[in-house]
Order: C-alpha cells, then structure tokens, then sequence
C-alpha cells in the first residue's frame, strides 16, 4: 500500500508546489477575471458557441436513456476534442472573417477554455449518465432474478409437497 501512497504524495505535494508558485505570480481570480474583461460577450459566434454548449448539455440530459444517440454523440464531442489544436490554428489564421479580435493564441488558452473545458464537463455528465444507466440496469437485472428464483424455489417446494402426498397416499 505504501508502494501507491508515495508517488501519490509526491504528485500532490509537487501540484501544491506549482499551484502556490502560479498564484504567487498572478492569482488565479486575477487571472479569471482578466479573461473574463478581455472577452467581448456579446459576439454572435461566442453567443453562438454558448448556445450550443447548453443545447449539447440539454440533450444529453432529454436523452440521456438512448444509448446510440449517446455514443454517437460522445465519439462526436471527443473527436472535436481531439482536434481542437488544428481548430485554434484554423481559427487563428481566418478570426477577421467572424471575429473583431484575435482569441486563438498559439497557446490555445481561449480555445480550451471556450471549447474543449465545457465540452469535457458535458463529457463527464454523459459519463454520469452512463453510469447511473447501467446501475438501473444491475438493479432490474437482479430483481428479475430474484423473482426467478422465488419462482425456481416455489415450483420447487410444490413439486415436492405433491410428491410427498402422492407417498402418502400409496
């Protein structure tokens, strides 16, 4: 057990390390709110990027219980994922054609946080989803069983009390 808690405590205690160094140098709220001035809200392709975001979580929560739909729609949101750095050079390369400044840094801040940080938080309720899916579905799936086996063990004890009066009528 030592063997995991170790490397584990090295990791937490180097991530504390980075974390106080990067809030020594700017806080993090700073840092937050500074995105949040720079940022012009009221850009139609940045309404229109949130918009889709809340669409995408909406429907992820209404169908939730159709499983094609979702894997579809999962494999969908990771390959945007996947490409978002080829996204923000894109994007980088043609902002004056629908923006009215440039966002798409070479870093891919703006891009991870408008694009990839929401579609990975719908990732996760979608995972939520699935789990709680297949835990309904161990449930019925026991209950079913259950109720096999209570049925098993009553034609059983039937069977059994037929044959016993069927010695003692001989």
């Amino acid at each position: 057990m030592d063997v995991l808690v170790e490397p584990l405590e090295l990791i937490v205690n180097e991530l504390k390390q980075k974390w106080k160094e990067f809030n020594d140098e700017q806080p993090f709220l700073d840092v937050v709110m500074g995105f949040v001035h720079a940022v012009d809200w009221t850009e139609p392709w940045i309404i229109g990027l949130i918009c889709t975001h809340v669409l995408l979580l909406v429907s992820v929560i209404v169908f939730r219980s159709r499983t094609t739909f979702q894997s579809l729609l999962f494999t969908a949101i990771v390959l945007v994922i996947y490409q978002a750095e080829q996204i923000n050079k894109y994007l980088g390369q043609n902002w004056k054609s629908f923006a009215k400044q440039q966002y798409f840094d070479p870093s891919g801040f703006f891009i991870t946080t408008m694009l990839s940080t929401p579609l990975l938080l719908i990732l996760l309720v979608m995972l939520l989803c699935y789990i709680r899916e297949a835990g309904t579905l161990l449930i019925d799936l026991k209950r079913k069983q259950f109720k096999r086996e209570q049925k098993l063990r009553a034609s059983e004890e039937k069977n059994q009390q037929g044959s016993s009066e069927d010695k003692k009528s001989k």
